[in-house]
């Protein structure tokens, strides 16, 4: 018996919906949706409001996924709500990969804007891996109101709860608590590394553990660089290295040069610090073309070579007004 002329336009139908749901699972698949709003402008930020959608983000910036719209998502990005980093199920074993890459292809050059929120629970294991942290380096960016609760942070170098290595960064109000260690030099509780950068109104109270330049705000602050208004409250312990390493309260290692000094001004550390290599102080450990201004320290310092309540060692061009630090100093 023939099929009517209406029975094969409804069969005819059914198969081009069910050739077009197969498409679209497969693409879904390929390219997942993006659960974010805005465009990435300035007027129109992208706002990130959960987990995934902050790994989604992080994805396409580091691995330059090809999405329409992937060259705005270095520009400005917005938190809109907290985010708990134990919700994402995108990486493997809850483990973060860092925003921004070393390199021009991937590194971070946006502003990213936390509004205050708080990301909990940063989870980043990476012992082999340089540049670890929220952002692993970023450049000309800005980053700011971004509060991080519980971070558990390990990498090789260049390791900070928020940024391994920023380059001409400006960071304001961010913190941090957690834990912030490396296998090898510059690890700080807020930033690994900065360089002709600023910081200011920042904190952290994470403990830090390194085994080159480590400090409880910043491991390394070079040329051009300022600390202003920013305090770090959290324990900092040199590991058993090759001797050379700088522990500081709030700064490991601070390096300007001749015109292009670094400023430390109204800041303190009151965490305990205890420095296995060259240099150990409660509030820097090795300063040179180093202003330092209306800042102080109180930790209890321990030391095996130079350990002083202030710096552990100053090099040239190093002047300090209005410090005053009063912890205990025990030469070990």
């Amino acid at each position: 018996m023939m099929k009517s002329p209406r029975s094969r336009t409804v069969i005819s139908v059914s198969l081009v919906l069910l050739l077009l749901a197969f498409l679209s699972g497969c693409q879904t698949e390929s390219q997942p949706p993006l659960n974010y709003t805005g465009s990435g402008t300035a007027s129109n930020p992208h706002v990130i409001s959960d987990a995934q959608a902050l790994v989604r983000v992080a994805n396409i910036i580091t691995d330059s996924y090809t999405y329409s719209d992937n060259a705005q998502l270095g520009a400005y990005v917005e938190l809109g709500a907290d985010i708990d980093m134990n919700d994402i199920t995108e990486t493997e074993s809850g483990n973060w990969t860092p925003i921004g890459k070393y390199g021009e292809a991937s590194v971070f050059s946006g502003s990213f804007d936390g509004n205050g929120h708080e990301i909990r629970n940063l989870k980043i294991h990476l012992p082999d891996t340089d540049y670890g942290g929220l952002f692993g380096y970023t450049r000309n960016a800005t980053i700011q109101d971004v509060n991080l609760v519980n971070a558990d942070v390990e990498g090789q170098s260049s390791v900070g709860a928020l940024i391994g290595y920023a380059e001409s960064t400006d960071i304001s109000r961010c913190s941090s608590d957690g834990t912030v260690s490396g296998q090898e030099y510059v690890v700080g509780g807020l930033v690994g590394e900065i360089d002709a950068g600023s910081l200011s109104f920042c904190s952290s109270s994470a403990t830090v553990s390194c085994v080159g330049e480590g400090g409880g705000l910043v491991g390394y602050v070079g040329s051009s660089s300022s600390i202003s208004s920013c305090f770090a409250s959290g324990t900092v312990t040199g590991k058993e290295g090759d001797g050379s390493g700088s522990c500081g309260g709030l700064i490991g290692f601070s390096q300007g040069s001749d015109e292009r000094r670094v400023i430390v001004s109204t800041s303190y550390a009151t965490g305990d610090v205890s420095g296995i290599g060259r240099n150990t102080g409660g509030l820097i450990g090795f300063a040179e073309e180093t202003k330092i201004e209306k800042s102080y320290a109180t930790g209890t310092i321990s030391g095996s070579v130079k350990c002083w309540r202030s710096c552990g060692a100053c090099g040239s061009g190093c002047s300090c007004d209005f410090l005053f630090c009063h912890g205990e100093c025990n030469r070990k």
